[in-house]
Formats: C-alpha cells, structure tokens, sequence
C-alpha cells in the first residue's frame, strides 16, 4: 500500500530498474490532474491494441474507504468511464462505454 503522511518531508520509492516506478509518479500525477479539473495527457498500453486507458485509487477520508475508476479513451482524448464507490454503494457513475 502506498501511503502518503501530510507530515512526512521526504517519501522513498526505489527497486530495480524497469519496475515501474516512473509509471507509478506519472499515474499519481495524471489522478492528482484528473481530480483538480486540469488537462492531463495518458498514453495507451504498450502492450494491447486498446487506446483505452485504465487507472484507479482508493483512498480514505473521514475514516471512510472510497474507490474512484476511471477510463480514458487516447484516441478521442476523452474520459469514457468514472465510477465513484464506497462501501459497495456507487456514488457516481458515467459509463460511455455501454
């Protein structure tokens, strides 16, 4: 689990080279733009044919565990799917891809 501690000044990632660690910042920065209205900028997976890209995080607030998913389509630069869970209850749904 990847946490963040508001109090922490310094936060390590490190492992082998190729293990993803620069795709784990890109993916935190793409969420953290995502979620403050800003224009982010996704690649889609190297290894399938889909221009769909897939990220989720799950995070606490309030002492309450919430799930927010998100697709984005690279081809049209548009979001094809959130979905916004807690507790098995969905909160917020678009899903443009029924």
């Amino acid at each position: 689990m990847f946490t963040l501690d508001p109090l922490n000044k310094t936060t390590a990632i490190y492992g082998p080279n190729n293990a993803g660690k620069t795709c784990l910042i890109k993916c935190i920065q793409a969420i953290k733009g995502i979620l403050l209205n800003q224009r982010v900028e996704l690649k889609s997976n190297l290894f399938s044919n889909s221009s769909i890209c897939e990220l989720g995080i799950t995070f606490l607030y309030q002492d309450m565990k919430y799930l927010y998913d998100i697709k984005y389509d690279t081809k049209v630069n548009q979001f094809v799917y959130e979905c916004l869970r807690s507790k098995g209850d969905i909160l917020y749904k678009r899903d443009l891809l029924k």
